[in-house]
């Protein structure tokens, strides 16, 4: 494209122009484009007219040609423009690869531009401002850059700017906004009807089809023409419908006709939503079911509301007050900020009115008395810059999945096309060497290519999936986008969130184990034991009452229940020194001895942080403290030394490896933060960082989290079925190495974790038995795996156990630089899981070989933020994996996204966090959708082998007739086509899955053995039974060909001596009106034979490919198709018998069908054998050949693949790879060569080079090792290292695949 606009001498200027954004994307008011290339364009007349004159002159071709690929009009009708300044169009390159013209525009209106004085303030003037839109994001041009920016219409300021914005925008700076950002709406673009018919016509498949359209009405096909016309234009109307029935769905979920107040020049304004603009203050209602039209962060008042239509999560969430004070240097963000920021696109529950902190006064005296029940929340974020609008930008937009089979059909179909074209010339050579009339000729050489593509292809592979996903919706699974059912069929990766997708999503109540001075007081069942525990419990959560209801997270409200505390929020300010200070709740203790507490403050749970804190002070006056709870490593690295017991590590790993849900919990007193008498001010400014240091350690909070029964059957079914799951969640590690033991996904682990800001490994032990535990010492005599449920040991009788000190000491660490050599000496399958923070760290220290290994390695990744979870499956995609995510749609959304299937678990009938989503929200519907996605792929395969093998065989009978002097009349096609073909090919769709998960994928190349032998196969032995059949015919004594019929006929099929009265026909009387189609004799002896024959291979055909169970039920479970295809075989079986038979009703098929009588008896049953044995051998070669031998081939073929992928991978990364010549000691499981020596693992692969001398002095080295892996032997010739075994045929195969 470069070439078409720019001279050699100007690439350097624009290669300038195109890093302009990169440049400016370090300016947080501009955003990295999401073009690769843009050009800067202008209209130029002669280039205008040159293009008409050429689009006329080569009649519309290069109008179509300009219409598919617009860098190709550009270049005719546009010329450079000088800068982008003087642009009225550009053309840019998407990351797709293809490029789209946009036109300028050039808006008069308020701007804000910095003044050149040196005061340097901000001042508005009316300018011109120059921007297009792409993918709904405006590109503003900027003199400073002198190219077009991606706008970023978001606000960027820090909290204290933000509650400054709380008195409102003037009507100006609303005005400069709104012109900038543009209106708050999301747009989803109406398409006139006639533009989106347009596009469909001119389709490179529509269009071949109008063209065979013409060509039929000009053979006087019109019954057959008529038909694939209505067909194809019903496929169109069917397309359009559903297009705009799609446009009006998303219409629907985006409309909002809501009319927000907002504060505008110091008054209140009614405005509607979509003037809304960045930095509006929103008076907020409390309207229950109101939405929240665009992204606000909170400053006043509490929220609770709903964002199951974001996120799936039907529990409502609250968000609170945005702090006044934040980090040095850090502004606002959604994604920090989530607890403080409603969301476009949810749903307001309820809205509890806060007082000022800052100013000490209530919104009931800013706003007057009419304004009791009233929030503030400024916009930060509008339109689709919102997060409901990024969500529907990838909807209109989304990332585009190549998939194989779509890419290989065309190439079936170029294929397809070449055969054709091959007849075409063969029919046209025989034409002119019988000098039939020219027009004759040319119409059937065409007709041949018209038979080659089949009309109905596309409408056949849309309505398998159709079936698959209406299937799909009975079972209350959901799904936005169809496409992806093929892809589900092909996951060989399942990932799942842990805690409600695999486990239950609430938790149940275990107990505490406290800790005081420094030690552990003990397990306890209740919350009545220590003072200290039971007021974190009581005071640090986010519980909100929402009528009458305890609304929050499941951990909080059963953390609070269990208390027996009781929340009041009626209160809305508390006094402190006198001065007003704002209440989030008081707790109310059961007893009447015990003191009430007033919230004050709440740092909502933040997932990066991995921690929530409170601000409480107790009713009876005393000093201000804080709690704090969260993970437990978060909680340790912020609690004073002397408060964290000696064996604080022992407890937790040995609490988390029995699987429990462990919450650390700390408290500490404010009074070294504040003054004596602090004030309101002082309170609303304390940062968390503030409150979350130097804390003092109370103790560890269990519950427990069990694990969903339909989890385990899940998991071994995907497991049988060779698919490799894995687990990405948030939790801690040990609580997730347990579940996955409770699920059978692993048994000896290494875990990799940072310790003291080191990568390291260390073994995590099996779950201990309490009968083996010692009573003095938490280290156990000897280690049971029991995997099992039922070895959950007690926690009052574990506690005795893991209370004492050093209870790790048998648990070392290993810096990570050992992993490689570990896994190289040990036996026993092993599996890796690994933390969120030693993911980071080895994405930020090693090398991407290692982090692209140990994505692809590990079975367990906990601890991990949402952007690791995105990172993961992009990973895994990258390795070539089909990867599949099941979550319940809350903090894994852009995983789910990311993901070729992502399954979200949601009450919602279609989230558009995920492509599908299960409403029962059960993980069992993975397996039903993986079912259904195989037998959706295998009837696209299926379908497309037939429509095929159907054009095949019809070209191949026509041209034979062709070549024999004869032809098909209108009427034969249309019953090959319509009742036949057509007919099956819709039926053999609905048969559904298969039971079962097998162990094998089917495939999803088209030009995959098991694809080409069956096609080829059946092809042969379809063309075989015809020849044989055609010579049968041929060397028969009562045969009468065509040219002999023909003798003594003139060019018009009459007697040459027309005044002849008794005139001998040379074998058959032959009607010149009736019998004779394009100066061809059509009602012949080969046409009848031929033809009645052939349709007995259209149905052979379909019940061969049909006959396959792997990952379809039995054909014969598909009642319509199956009745259908006896009763189809009865029929043609009638009509081959029947022929000539006096009262059959043969006359009437005789003349519907222009067949010829004079068959023999004893001619018409040998025929009818040879298509019963052309069955038998189709069904035995598909049976056997294909579903047995090539299918398993194929299937071994690929388990080497990926074997040998998996053992070149860690060979990457230097597992396997020694130095010293030398044999693994299967008894010591150490290595020796003959003197004895150890063998170095050269682990230098990820985090260094191969020093010159050792690569010198090795090179020619031989090593031999036996490991506990499928494939034993292994040779590479191009690693300086050589690892080898013996010559079995594994080996070789193996060395051929990894060459």
């Amino acid at each position: 494209m470069q070439s078409l606009f720019s001279s050699r001498k100007e690439r350097k200027r624009e290669q300038q122009l195109r890093l302009a954004p990169a440049a400016a994307s370090e300016d947080a008011s501009h955003l990295p484009p999401e073009y690769l290339s843009i050009f800067a364009l202008s209209k130029s007349s002669p280039g205008l007219f040159l293009y008409v004159a050429l689009s006329i002159l080569s009649c519309g071709i290069l109008a179509l040609v300009g219409r598919w690929y617009p860098e190709v009009r550009v270049r005719l009708m546009r010329k450079r423009a000088q800068s982008f300044r003087e642009a009225e169009f550009v053309i840019v390159k998407g990351r797709n690869g293809r490029w789209t013209e946009i036109e300028v525009r050039r808006d008069m209106g308020l701007q804000m531009f910095q003044s050149s004085g040196t005061d340097d303030k901000s001042v508005v003037e009316e300018r011109a401002m120059i921007w297009f839109e792409y993918r709904k994001q405006r590109y503003i041009y900027r003199e400073a850059f002198s190219s077009f920016q991606r706008h970023n219409p978001r606000l960027r300021k820090s909290c204290m700017e933000i509650h400054q914005l709380r008195g409102g925008l003037s009507e100006e700076e609303a005005s400069v906004c709104l012109n900038q950002n543009g209106p708050n709406h999301i747009d989803i673009d109406d398409l006139p009807i006639i533009n989106m018919l347009l596009d469909k016509i001119i389709h490179p498949f529509y269009l071949f089809q109008v063209l065979s359209v013409i060509v039929w009405m000009l053979e006087a096909y019109y019954t057959y023409a008529l038909l694939i016309l209505i067909m194809s234009c019903s496929s169109i109307a069917w397309e359009l419908y559903s297009a705009k029935q799609n446009e009006k769905n998303l219409r629907n979920l985006v409309k909002v006709e809501h009319i927000c107040r907002v504060i505008r020049d110091g008054r209140t304004v009614e405005v509607p939503a979509a003037q809304l603009v960045v930095g509006d203050a929103v008076i907020l209602e409390n309207i229950r079911g109101a939405p929240v039209v665009a992204d606000m962060a909170l400053v006043q008042g509490e929220c609770v509301a709903d964002e199951s239509t974001l996120t799936g999560e039907s529990i409502p969430v609250v968000k609170t007050q945005l702090p006044f004070v934040d980090a040095p240097g850090k502004v606002y963000s959604p994604d920090r900020h989530k607890s403080n920021t409603l969301f476009a696109g949810s749903v307001i529950v309820e809205v509890k009115v806060k007082c000022d902190v800052m100013t000490a006064t209530s919104p009931r005296n800013l706003f007057g008395e009419e304004e009791p029940q009233s929030a503030i929340a400024i916009v930060t974020s509008t339109g689709f810059a919102s997060t409901k609008g990024e969500l529907f930008r990838s909807i209109l937009f989304p990332d585009q999945i190549e998939f194989k089979f779509y890419r290989d059909a065309y190439k079936f179909l170029a294929i397809l096309g070449m055969v054709a074209v091959a007849a075409f010339i063969n029919r046209l050579i025989y034409g002119l060497r019988n000098r039939l009339p020219s027009h004759a000729i040319v119409l059937s050489c065409l007709d041949l290519i018209t038979i080659a593509v089949p009309p109905a292809l596309p409408l056949i592979l849309t309505v398998g999936i159709g079936f698959s996903l209406d299937r799909l919706k009975r079972q209350s699974i959901f799904c936005i986008d169809p496409e992806r059912i093929n892809l589900a069929g092909r996951v060989n990766i399942m990932a799942f969130d842990k805690t409600g997708t695999l486990t239950e999503s609430s938790l149940r109540w275990v107990g505490i184990e406290a800790a005081n001075d420094g030690m552990f007081v003990g397990f306890s069942n209740n919350t009545g034991g220590e003072s200290r525990m039971e007021r974190v419990l009581a005071t640090c959560h986010g519980i909100n009452n929402v009528h009458e209801r305890l609304v929050g997270h499941p951990v909080d409200v059963e953390m609070f229940r269990k208390t027996g505390w009781s929340l009041d929020q009626r209160e809305q300010s508390t006094y402190i020194n006198g001065q007003p200070v704002p209440l989030a709740a008081v707790i109310v203790p059961p007893e009447a001895d015990k003191s009430t507490y007033h919230i004050l403050r709440r740092f909502e749970f933040d997932a990066h942080l991995q921690k929530s804190s409170i601000v409480a002070i107790a009713a009876d006056g005393a000093s201000l403290f804080s709690c704090t709870k969260g993970s437990p490593e978060a909680i340790r690295n912020i609690c004073r030394q002397e408060s964290i017991p000696m064996n604080f590590h022992a407890v937790y790993r040995r609490y988390a490896a029995q699987g429990y849900y462990i919450i650390a919990c700390a408290t500490k007193e404010l009074t070294g933060i504040l003054s004596d008498e602090p004030t309101p001010s002082e309170i609303a400014n304390l940062r968390r960082e503030q409150v979350e240091r130097d804390v003092m350690f109370a103790g560890f909070l269990l519950l427990q989290n069990q694990v969903k029964e339909e989890s385990v059957p899940t998991i071994a079914m995907l497991r049988k079925a060779h698919i490799r799951s894995i687990i990405i969640t948030g939790d801690n590690a040990l609580t997730a190495i347990h579940v996955a033991r409770q699920l059978d996904l692993c048994h000896k682990v290494l875990l990799i974790d940072v310790h003291e800001d080191n990568v390291v490994f260390t073994q995590v032990q099996d779950e201990p038995d309490i009968e083996t535990m010692s009573l003095h010492s938490a280290t156990p005599r000897r280690h049971v795996s029991t995997g099992s449920l039922s070895s959950r040991q007690r926690p009052e009788e574990f506690a005795q156990a893991a209370s004492a000190p050093d209870a790790t000491d048998d648990e070392r660490s290993h810096p990570i630089e050992d992993l490689t050599r570990h896994l190289t000496h040990v036996m026993d399958q092993v599996d890796i899981a690994v933390t969120g923070a030693a993911l980071d760290a080895i994405i930020g220290r090693y090398e991407a070989t290692f982090a692209n290994w140990l994505a692809g390695r590990a079975r367990i990744f906990s601890r991990t933020k949402p952007s690791q979870k995105t990172w993961i499956v992009e990973r895994l995609k990258r390795q070539g994996n089909y990867v599949g995510m099941c979550g319940d749609g809350t903090n894994d959304c852009g995983a789910l996204k990311a993901a070729h299937v992502g399954l979200a678990l949601s009450d919602a009938e279609a989230s558009i966090v995920s492509p599908f989503t299960s409403a029962r929200k059960s993980v069992s519907d993975v397996e039903k959708l993986f079912r259904e996605g195989r037998c959706a792929l295998e009837t696209s395969f299926t379908a497309f082998k037939y429509m095929i093998m159907y054009p095949i065989i019809q070209v191949f009978l026509v041209a034979t007739l062709y070549q024999l002097g004869t032809d098909m009349s209108n009427n034969q096609f249309l019953f090959d086509d319509l009742a036949i073909v057509l007919a099956l090919s819709l039926l053999m769709l609905y048969t559904g899955p298969a039971l079962h998960l097998e162990r094998d994928r089917p495939t999803d190349d088209l030009f995959s053995p098991i694809i080409l032998v069956s096609i080829g196969g059946q092809f042969l032995i379809n063309v075989a039974f015809f020849i044989a059949c055609v010579a049968m015919l041929l060397k028969s004594q009562w045969f009468c060909s065509v040219s002999k019929a023909a003798e003594g006929l003139d060019e018009t099929f009459r007697p040459i001596n027309s005044t002849s009265t008794n005139f001998t026909w040379a074998c058959y009387p032959i009607d010149p009106v009736a019998d004779i189609h394009d100066s061809t004799i059509s009602k012949s002896y080969e046409n009848t034979v031929l033809w009645l024959y052939t349709h007995f291979q259209f149905a052979i055909c379909a019940l061969a490919f049909s006959i396959t169970r792997t990952y379809r039920r039995p054909f014969w479970t598909n009642t319509p198709y199956a009745t259908y295809l006896l009763l189809l075989f009865c029929i043609l079986t009638g009509m081959l018998l029947s022929l000539g038979r006096a009262g059959s009703g043969y006359e009437f098929m005789a003349r519907l069908f222009d067949l010829r009588t004079g068959v023999p008896d004893d001619f018409r049953f040998a025929v009818w054998c040879i298509a019963m044995a052309n069955l038998g051998c189709a069904l035995i070669f598909e049976a056997v050949v294909v579903n047995g031998f090539v299918r398993k081939w194929v299937a071994r073929q690929e388990d080497l693949k990926k074997q040998a992928k998996d053992l070149k991978r860690e060979r990457s990364v230097g597992i396997g790879v020694v130095e010293d010549t030398g044999i693994l000691d299967v008894q010591t499981g150490r290595w020796g060569g003959a003197g004895g020596s150890f063998g170095r693992i050269m682990s230098f692969g990820w985090w260094g080079t191969i020093p010159e001398e050792d690569r010198i002095s090795h090179e020619f080295e031989m090593s031999q090792v036996e490991r506990h892996n499928p494939v034993e032997d292994f040779y590479d010739a191009e690693d300086e290292n050589v690892f080898v075994g013996g010559d079995s045929e594994e080996s070789l195969r193996l060395v051929g695949a990894l060459r």
